[in-house]
């Protein structure tokens, strides 16, 4: 993105708030707030269009970043993973784990989801169901 862009985006942003009375000291919510509502009503290019190694992986990218820095920094010898569907993001958190030597994922799911899961994530050496 060229700065010209940003800046441009920017002053657009700085008008609309003048228009609609936003306070500027609050702008970390309002834009949270449109991050969340483009973010999650535009899945089919975004959160439904994520994938870890070719899996489908219902995860924010960024949150992926923040959850190999936890790892690296808690060490934990246990991961519980609260719906696996595919499976992408129990890979994704085996892989951190098997990077790191230590740790392990238990990841939890309606079992109709079974058939759903690659056989890499069923056969993942730090992965349980």
């Amino acid at each position: 993105m060229r700065a010209e862009q940003t800046t441009g985006g920017l002053k657009k942003y700085n008008k609309m708030a003048k228009r609609k009375r936003i306070n500027l000291k609050n702008i970390g919510d309002e834009l949270l707030d449109i991050f969340h509502r483009l973010y999650y009503d535009t899945s089919k290019r975004t959160w439904e269009d994520t994938f870890y190694l070719g899996i489908q992986t219902y995860k924010l990218p960024f949150d992926l970043w923040i959850y190999q820095e936890l790892l690296y920094k808690i060490k934990p010898n246990v991961i519980i993973e609260s719906g696996t569907y595919k499976g992408g993001s129990a890979l994704y958190l085996a892989d951190i784990c098997e990077a790191l030597n230590y740790g392990s994922v238990i990841t939890i799911d309606n079992l109709h989801y079974k058939q759903k899961i690659s056989q890499r994530v069923l056969q993942h050496k730090r992965i349980k169901f």
